[in-house]
């Protein structure tokens, strides 16, 4: 599924899942932080991006993933 035009596979949806329940005390900052490292998601600067992350994580939200 594209969300954000990132590819967001069933295999990263469930490693989200895999983390957000071993670490049910992550905040959402923290997740996306964590799926930008994963996707090398950064910025020109080489900063995470993670508002656009954390848009793509509430639309997954929204679709009940």
């Amino acid at each position: 599924m594209v969300v954000t035009r990132h590819d967001f596979t069933d295999e990263l949806i469930l490693r989200i899942r895999d983390l957000v329940g071993s670490q049910p005390h992550l905040t959402r900052g923290a997740v996306a932080r964590q799926v930008c490292e994963w996707l090398d998601w950064t910025d020109h600067h080489g900063r995470p991006k993670e508002i656009s992350c954390r848009i793509a994580l509430n639309r997954l939200q929204a679709k009940g993933l």
